[in-house]
């Protein structure tokens, strides 16, 4: 196959498929008409002598081969679009949108002051915001699903770059009047208690659980629910604990008004990190969002310092 047989819309409409796995969905990502998205799928099987799709039960399913071009057309893809893009970017005047892997406890935090600021400096800056779990993240920055990760972790991978945004310590929750709340609270005690897990992707344990693994530690999940301001409910009024992030606990509207108390936890602190592919380095818009999220971070480092100022 020559390259001269492949133009750019079949590798945005190859793009789009993989990410939507729906010729419907693709073609209004695209903005093109259906039948449009289809011809195109029908040119690109006959350059690159594949299906590429074929249709399941569940939507348009890739083969192998399309498995193997996801990677590096989405590389293709985001360089190209870095390098036709203006050098300068003016944010006041920008009419783009941003799409965030995000850690439902990092966008807890950041989001709220990030948005304000956003509104105020470049009101025509959108964001999209995706969950983001350790075991999906390269994956989609790979697929150029999203621009930037946001959570606890970084990444092994030569192919993308990372900062850390600040560090952060594990903390418990309980009821005012729970039997813990005037003991002190070492790690045997911890684990021992009736815990109460918040995993909004159903996963049954968290990193939380994989630190205290590392001390021959297991807590006792005696329920799991899928929302922070359900936990805080069922904790204030049960002698369930819980446990979050201290930047969570501090600036958590939930917590405090169910009064819950935070007790720090003896264990390792963590490190919120943000990460992108490095074919998104040295571009003027991109660069321009990851200043602002280092910005916005910059008292959640201060508070680090004292992990102990609970509201």
């Amino acid at each position: 196959m020559k390259l001269r047989h492949i133009d750019l819309r079949l590798l945005t409409v190859f793009e789009a498929l993989m990410e939507e796995r729906n010729v419907t969905r693709a073609s209004r990502r695209l903005g093109m008409s259906q039948p449009a998205v289809s011809n195109t799928l029908a040119r690109l099987r006959t350059a690159l002598g594949d299906d590429l799709f074929l249709r399941g039960a569940d939507g348009m399913r890739p083969t192998r081969r399309a498995l193997e071009l996801a990677v590096p057309v989405a590389d293709a893809l985001r360089r190209l679009q870095a390098a036709v893009e203006p050098s300068n970017f003016i944010a006041s005047e920008a009419k783009r949108t941003y799409r965030l892997g995000m850690s439902p406890q990092a966008a807890a935090v950041i989001l709220p002051p990030l948005i304000a600021r956003l509104r105020t400096i470049a009101p025509g800056i959108e964001l999209h915001i995706h969950p983001k779990t350790n075991v999906n993240s390269v994956a989609m920055l790979d697929s150029n699903d999203v621009d930037f990760v946001i959570g606890v972790g970084s990444f092994g991978a030569s192919r993308i770059a990372s900062v850390d945004l600040f560090e952060d310590s594990f903390v418990c929750l309980m009821r005012r009047d729970h039997p813990l709340a005037h003991k002190k609270l070492t790690l045997s005690s911890f684990v021992k208690a009736e815990h109460l897990l918040v995993s909004p992707t159903g996963a049954l344990s968290s990193l939380l659980d994989a630190s205290l693994e590392k001390k021959n530690l297991r807590r006792n999940i005696g329920l799991v629910v899928n929302q922070y301001d359900t936990a805080a409910a069922i904790i204030a009024k049960t002698d369930f604990v819980g446990a979050t992030y201290g930047s969570m606990a501090r600036l958590s509207e939930s917590f405090a008004a169910n009064n819950l108390i935070v007790r720090p936890l003896p264990l390792p602190r963590v490190h919120f990190t943000m990460c992108w592919h490095r074919g998104l380095t040295n571009h003027a818009a991109y660069d321009w969002l990851r200043d602002q999220i280092i910005e916005i971070c910059l008292p959640f480092r201060a508070s680090s310092r004292n992990p102990h100022s609970f509201k």
